[in-house]
């Protein structure tokens, strides 16, 4: 028998590329569940710490195209000292016009809305959008939703406290509504969502179910979350928030989002049924940045 024989499948060179990728992340995977149920032995205070960490730990997302650097060849970028962290900021189109603020998901960019951008700024507006902490071209390792509304709420001081519309996707549809529900000196006339969860404590649940952590082991990581951050996530709720903010309200969601259930849209819209909303099919949960239905419904909102 020659020794290829004798060699677990996966080490087989006739493996694709993408059976690698699989199995080098669940290598990972199970090793970090694994330093959890050791640290949760010894201390569930220690364990629920490093769960804590790694929730909040971002791999960076700065895949980009030639199409992609095009538009971004047409930003005036700025660099922000934050928090201890460099924060990019793109700004497009001509200062002194009505401002739009765009911000990006979990593990996005601010590149994520290349298509986005362009007709915005032949309608006229100024866009701003940014490389949130620990992401994209941004410095740090790990962030969170309260970080991130932080964040917006010291680059808003900068570039002015009244805007035409803020859009956020996804994750960073709930930062702009955690941002703006506790910041309500910000002027915006329009809010667009799209893809955005609601109930943040889902979130944590999903994450604990996926890293195989007891129930007492989720409670102490909430516990401790609230101690650190100074909020209760079982109160951060997308449909809570939306309800202190005094402005027009759009929310965009695509029926067969994988990442965001369309029932999280169904829960946001039943809490205020003066949120309009466009549903889409077929989009995906990133796709929909794409499309150009989508760009046209946030034209038409906003006249």
């Amino acid at each position: 028998m020659q020794e290829r024989d004798i060699l677990p499948n996966y080490l087989s060179t006739n493996v694709r590329m993408r059976d690698i990728k699989k199995i080098t992340k669940d290598l990972f995977v199970d090793s970090i569940r694994m330093k959890m149920k050791v640290l949760n032995f010894f201390s569930e205070r220690v364990a629920a710490n490093y769960a804590i960490k790694v929730f909040c730990t971002t791999r960076y997302s700065r895949k980009t195209t030639k199409e992609v650097e095009a538009v971004f060849q047409t930003a005036k970028l700025e660099t922000l000292q934050i928090h201890g962290e460099e924060i990019k900021v793109y700004i497009f189109g001509k200062e002194n016009t009505k401002s739009i603020f765009l911000v990006h998901g979990w593990e996005g960019q601010a590149r994520d809305f290349f298509k986005m951008i362009p007709p915005l700024v032949q309608a006229g507006y100024r866009v701003i959008t940014i490389d949130g902490p620990a992401h994209g071209y941004s410095t740090g390792e790990r962030t969170n939703l309260i970080d991130f509304a932080l964040t917006l709420k010291k680059i808003v001081k900068i570039y002015g406290l009244s805007y035409e519309a803020f859009i956020g996707h996804s994750f960073g549809g709930a930062s702009i509504v955690k941002f703006l529900s506790d910041n309500p000196q910000v002027k915006v006339k329009h809010t667009i969502t799209i893809s955005s969860p609601n109930k943040i404590i889902n979130i944590f649940k999903n994450y604990a179910k996926f890293m195989h952590m007891s129930d007492s082991l989720l409670k102490k990581m909430i516990s401790n979350f609230k101690e650190t951050s100074g909020e209760d996530i079982n109160e951060l709720e997308v449909s809570k928030m939306y309800k202190k903010i005094n402005a027009k309200k759009l929310l965009i969601h695509d029926f067969g989002d994988s990442a965001i259930s369309y029932n999280v849209a169904e829960e946001i819209l039943e809490s205020d049924k003066e949120i309009s909303h466009l549903k889409t099919n077929s989009l995906g949960h990133m796709h929909i940045l794409k499309a150009e239905l989508v760009h046209k419904e946030i034209l038409d909102f906003l006249k």
